[in-house]
């Protein structure tokens, strides 16, 4: 199986703080990986270099092979969904919202809805996905605006997907639904995706999953095998365990 990302002593400092400290990290073509660690570890550091919204000036970056300072930025996000934390959405329809930039097709529209669990409340929506959500989603629920940031990474068919704690606002039952998509949907299955997430329920069944710490790696492993190491990830594991209960959608 040929990786589709591949980092190599990636360093990115701001200042006096260094976000990534010679990072070598590599994910193969429709797996899944997940990122756990604390806020300043260079999770989002990370997401950023490779949609090029930050300049890479120390160690390399590769997507199929190719390092991405020699792909233009809108090849690269045209195979890339990206959603990051605030997922913001503008003063539009729903619809609109989905096919950012690109011709609504409404029947692909549905479809992303449904992959991204959102589907059933656009439509419960007196106007449907004509709906009007304001500047910044806010006719919205945060867990919906969410979603629909979700649907719209879905839109251009990635062949790399990126989220960056997605699910935070939604509540535990949603949650399974979508993970239950990101990991089993048909649709879904050749797009390689890199999850970033507090929630650790949301990462168990990655193929791989990466501690941070710091700017570096300090674990990674399969669920079991980083259970089995009982370091930072299963401390995390046994503190979400005793604590489970979920969230309410906000």
């Amino acid at each position: 199986m040929s990786e589709l990302v591949t980092c190599k002593d990636l360093t990115k400092r701001f200042g006096n703080h260094t976000a990534l400290d010679h990072l070598n990290l590599s994910l193969d073509s429709g797996k899944i990986i997940g990122l756990l660690g604390p806020n300043g570890s260079g999770k989002t550091t990370l997401f950023q270099l490779i949609m090029k919204l930050r300049p890479t000036l120390s160690g390399t970056i590769k997507i199929g092979g190719v390092d991405i300072n020699d792909l233009p930025a809108a090849t690269l996000r045209s195979v890339t969904g990206y959603v990051p934390q605030d997922g913001f959405l503008f003063s539009a329809t729903i619809a609109e919202n989905i096919a950012l930039g690109k011709e609504v097709d409404t029947d692909r529209v549905k479809e992303c809805a449904r992959l991204a669990c959102i589907a059933d409340e656009c439509e419960a929506f007196p106007d449907g996905y004509e709906t009007q959500v304001g500047e910044g989603g806010t006719h919205l629920s945060g867990g919906q605006k969410q979603r629909v940031a979700l649907a719209r990474a879905l839109y251009g068919a990635p062949k790399l997907l990126l989220l960056d704690d997605t699910l935070s606002a939604v509540d535990s039952r949603t949650e399974g639904r979508l993970n239950a998509n990101l990991f089993d949907s048909p649709e879904l299955q050749n797009v390689t995706k890199i999850v970033i997430s507090h929630r650790l329920s949301s990462l168990e069944r990655c193929d791989k999953i990466v501690v941070f710490d710091n700017g570096r790696i300090a674990e990674s492993g399969t669920h079991a095998e980083l259970l089995a190491l009982n370091g930072l990830y299963a401390a995390a594991w046994k503190k979400q365990e005793e604590t489970a209960g979920g969230e309410d959608e906000r």
